[in-house]
């Protein structure tokens, strides 16, 4: 089969033989139904009840006979991106997990001996070390001044400073590409200007750049240890990061928090451990959360009215509509960063020519890593397969960076964008 002809599986047109195929976990008949059985549109869809086995072995002998790049990609995205999840592979990722926990533990016990011992020094503390809480270190770094914080910092973790650099300079480009991204997607120029006027006054916030972001004002700082505190648990101990609305003396902002164990699970994400790696993988979240701050639901809906149009299109089309209705304040924010990341591969390269499917795949890889964690039961936020398979794949950018058409035209391939249904070429 050529470049020009592509294996399918139909979301809802499959074969009744096919679809059993996978109830029955019969792989060999799940690879014909690959290999051409069912001829058509680019990627393929998990077909339901299929399990990873049978489908991922089908997918390997159908990228073989279509010559797709790219780890199947355009086959199956959640697989080139989170790779092949087996027995072995999820023990193997507890026992990262745990090892996790424990360096987490280890690191957070002895620098808050240190900041303790920093803090009864600088005159903000007056109790034992064995005392001293993560939330006791927030609290003396709203009290300590700038030049006192800094010492503190630099007690309690010689990694924390490495990582707001990080996530300060990953905010700072990020919200450029999403204020590109505003400017050539929203035609209302009303509204786009008021979008871009949201994400500039957003600022990412730590315990470490709190005194310099926010300033010295006392209201400010108390209302973001509260935040933090309750956001980020009383033992710190939250893999996350979210957007949140800090009021204080009549002003209010957008702040993002990226909670101390995010950091970790980054760490123990990249395979490098370098810091343009670490940067990535923080980047992808930190688009979808800067995003939140033009979501539907922000500015009392009215934002909604910029995204009638995708929205619309997500509820009729499917695969979006299987998932997409109750979810698009999570879903449009997946959308803008999906944007981000388009404008991040397109500035590699020499010469601004962009990147080779390899090297694409290695940023996306990065970029959706914790796209990888299912939702559980009830989420509000999709599912990976609708994130990876669905939303990702079907980015009409994304599909031609990673080389992905063209398509078979007797079964047209729709994607969803802000101007409503299109067809993926």
């Amino acid at each position: 089969m050529g470049w020009g002809l592509s294996v399918v599986v139909m979301i809802n047109g499959l074969a009744a033989s096919s679809a059993l195929a996978c109830e029955h976990h019969n792989a060999a008949a799940v690879a014909n139904m690959f290999n051409g059985v069912v001829a058509g549109t680019v990627g393929a869809a998990r077909p339901k009840n299929c399990p990873t086995s049978a489908f991922v072995g089908a997918r390997a002998g159908a990228s073989a006979s279509t010559g797709y790049p790219e780890g199947t990609f355009c086959i199956d995205p959640m697989t080139a991106i989170c790779g092949v999840e087996s027995d072995g592979e999820r023990v193997a990722q507890q026992e990262r997990l745990r090892a996790r926990e424990i360096r987490y533990d280890r690191d957070v016990a002895e620098g808050l001996q240190a900041a303790a011992r920093k803090a009864i020094e600088l005159g903000l503390w007056s109790g034992t070390p064995s005392s001293f809480t993560v939330y006791d270190y927030v609290s003396a770094i709203g009290r300590a001044g700038p030049v006192r914080a800094m010492e503190l910092v630099r007690a309690m973790n010689t990694h924390a400073e490495r990582y707001d650099a990080l996530a300060e300079r990953a905010t700072a480009a990020v919200k450029q590409r999403l204020i590109a991204s505003i400017e050539g997607e929203i035609e209302n120029t009303y509204v786009q200007r008021h979008m871009v006027e949201a994400l500039r006054g957003a600022v990412y916030v730590s315990p470490t750049n709190a005194t310099r972001v926010l300033g010295n004002d006392p209201e400010a700082l108390r209302a973001f240890e509260e935040q933090y505190r309750t956001f980020c648990t009383p033992t710190g101990k939250k893999d996350n990061a979210q957007l949140l609305t800090l009021t204080s003396n009549n002003v209010t902002r957008n702040i993002m928090i990226i909670c101390p164990y995010f950091y970790l699970g980054a760490r123990a994400s990249s395979r490098s451990g370098e810091d343009e790696e670490i940067s990535d993988i923080l980047s992808g979240v930190i688009g979808h959360e800067l995003a939140h701050a033009i979501d539907p639901n922000k500015d009392s809906g009215y934002y909604a009215q910029s995204y009638s149009d995708l929205m619309t299109c997500m509820r009729t089309t499917s695969p979006y509509s299987e998932e997409a209705e109750g979810r698009f304040g999570e879903i449009v924010p997946d959308h803008w960063a999906i944007r981000a990341s388009v404008r991040r591969l397109r500035s590699m390269g020499s010469g601004g020519r962009g990147p080779t499917p390899a090297q694409a795949l290695v940023i996306l890889r990065r970029y959706h890593a914790t796209d990888c964690r299912d939702s559980k039961p009830g989420r509000k936020h999709p599912s990976s397969s609708f994130r990876l398979d669905t939303h990702l794949r079907n980015d009409p950018d994304i599909s031609a960076i990673m080389g992905c058409g063209p398509i078979n035209l007797a079964y047209p391939r729709n994607t969803c964008t802000f101007t409503g249904r299109a067809l993926l070429r």
